[in-house]
């Protein structure tokens, strides 16, 4: 009897092998990145309501005289009240995406709030999420979303196409929305 013995893999079962383990790291890769742009996104949006929740208490009673911003470190005297210590990097307030966060403090008594966006898939997963916030946000204090046209969004869905009409245009998306700070 002459029988051969079989030591180890042949080519096609080693390419088999190898094409399966690429699905499967595939997979788990795709995977990683939605929950990590969900994290980024809970985590912006929930670094924005508690800077305007901050901005509600800081300057509740206190009268404003004249427009202020509040996103660059020559005015860093309400900084560790008003902005979460992991937003400012490098002498600059950044959301969890990188993008440059500012914002501006009117005297009639608004909190403007910009994000700009490199990708436009951040801006539009990002502001239906933001616009649900900021209604939220409205019971206890005036709140609204623009485009940068200056027109307020009523629909998450508006938010969302406002990004892509904005990235057309300039090749970065904004995001802007405004609250009124109560006296």
């Amino acid at each position: 009897m002459n029988s051969r013995l079989r030591a180890g893999f042949n080519l096609v079962e080693a390419a088999i092998v190898l094409g399966v383990i690429g699905l499967v790291i595939g997979g788990i890769w795709v995977a990683a990145a939605a929950v990590q742009e969900n994290y980024r996104q809970s985590k912006t949006l929930e670094q924005v309501l508690s800077i305007a929740s901050n901005l509600t208490q800081v300057y509740k009673g206190i009268p404003i005289t004249s427009t202020s911003f509040l996103s660059d470190t020559s005015n860093s005297g309400i900084w560790g009240s008003v902005f979460p210590v992991d937003m400012v990097v490098s002498n600059s307030i950044r959301t969890p995406y990188n993008s440059l966060l500012s914002l501006r403090i009117t005297n009639t008594r608004s909190a403007v709030f910009g994000i700009n966006f490199s990708r436009v898939s951040q801006c539009a997963s990002l502001a239906p999420r933001l616009y649900a916030g900021i209604k939220h946000l409205q019971t206890s204090a005036d709140a609204f979303m623009t485009a940068n046209d200056g027109l307020p969004l009523d629909t998450p869905s508006a938010a969302a196409t406002s990004c892509q009409t904005e990235f057309n245009n300039n090749g970065s998306a904004d995001i802007s929305f405004s609250i009124t700070i109560p006296n």
